[in-house]
C-alpha cells in the first residue's frame, strides 16, 4: 500500500494531465516599442480611406470638394457673352453699297452729261464768220461720210468757218458713243487717205471732255491741220487751213462749246 501513498505527490510533480491543458501566457518581447511599426509583433497595416473624390486630378488641380478657409464653394462658370455682329455687318454693307453706287455713279455719269447732243450750225463762234466757198463745203461733207456709221440714232451734221487765218471745213455726228477714245480712233483712220492724215497726237478736249487729237494732213491743195474730238453723244473732225495742229486744237476747243448743246 506504499505505493498508494506516493502517487499525489508524483502526479503533483508529472503535472496536470486533464482533458484541456492549460493556457500559459506567451512570452512577451523586451524592448519592442523600439521597433519600427512594421517590425513589432503587434503591428497590424491600418488601411487608409480611399479617396472621397473618385480619380485623382491631373497635376496642377484641386479637387472639386476644396475649399480655402473662410471662403465657400467656387462660383459656377459663367457663359460668354458673344458681341453682336449684326451692327458691324450692317455698317460694312452699308459702306460696300455706298461705295458701289459711287463707283456706278462715276461710271456711268459721262453717258448722261454728254448724251443726248445736238448741233447749233447758225451759232455764231468768237472769231469765225460763215463760208460760203464751196469746195470748202464738199470737203466738209466728205469728211462727214467718213465719220458717220449709219447708227440707228445718228445725224450728221457740217459746219464753214473762216477767220484770218484761213477756213474751217467741219464734218460729224451725233449720237451714241459708248467708247469715245476708239470712235475718235477709227474716225481718223477712215479719213487719212482722204487727208493724208500724219503725225497725230493727243490734245486737251478742253472743258467739253472726251477725247481730241490732232495732226497734219493734205487738202484743198495745200497743207492743213486735222482736228477730231468724241465724247458720249458726238464725234467730228475739222480741217484746218493756215494752222498749225497746236492753233488748230485751240480753235476746236473755241467751235465745239458753241456749237454743240446737249441734253
Amino acid at each position: 500500500m506504499d505505493n498508494s501513498e506516493d502517487q499525489p505527490t508524483e502526479r503533483l510533480e508529472r503535472g496536470w494531465r486533464g482533458s484541456a491543458p492549460i493556457p500559459r501566457p506567451q512570452p512577451v518581447e523586451e524592448h519592442t516599442l523600439d521597433l519600427p511599426i512594421a517590425e513589432r509583433p503587434d503591428a497590424r497595416p491600418v488601411p487608409y480611406p480611399p479617396p472621397a473624390w473618385g480619380p485623382q486630378p491631373g497635376y496642377g488641380q484641386r479637387p472639386p470638394e476644396y475649399q480655402p478657409h473662410g471662403y465657400g464653394p467656387p462660383p459656377p462658370p459663367q457663359p460668354r457673352r458673344r458681341r453682336r455682329k449684326w451692327p458691324w455687318v450692317l455698317l460694312t454693307m452699308l459702306a460696300l453699297t455706298v461705295a458701289c453706287c459711287c463707283g456706278c455713279a462715276g461710271l456711268i455719269k459721262p453717258y448722261f452729261d454728254q448724251y443726248p447732243a445736238t448741233v447749233v450750225q447758225s451759232a455764231t463762234v468768237p472769231g469765225f464768220s460763215a463760208d460760203t466757198d464751196r469746195t470748202a463745203a464738199d470737203l466738209a461733207d466728205e469728211v462727214a461720210d467718213q465719220v458717220g456709221t449709219g447708227q440707228w440714232d445718228e445725224l450728221s451734221f457740217t459746219l464753214q468757218r473762216k477767220d484770218g487765218k484761213g477756213q474751217v471745213a467741219l464734218g460729224g455726228a451725233t449720237k451714241f458713243v459708248t467708247d469715245p477714245d476708239q470712235a475718235l480712233g477709227d474716225a481718223l483712220n477712215r479719213v487719212t487717205g482722204l487727208l493724208k492724215l500724219n503725225g497725230v497726237a493727243d490734245a486737251d478736249p478742253g472743258p467739253m471732255g472726251g477725247h481730241q487729237r490732232c495732226g497734219s494732213g493734205t487738202a484743198l491743195k495745200k497743207t492743213v491741220a486735222v482736228c477730231g474730238w468724241a465724247d458720249h453723244g458726238s464725234i467730228a473732225v475739222g480741217v484746218f487751213t493756215g494752222r498749225t495742229p497746236a492753233e488748230a486744237a485751240d480753235a476746236m476747243r473755241t467751235i465745239r462749246p458753241v456749237i454743240i448743246a446737249r441734253g
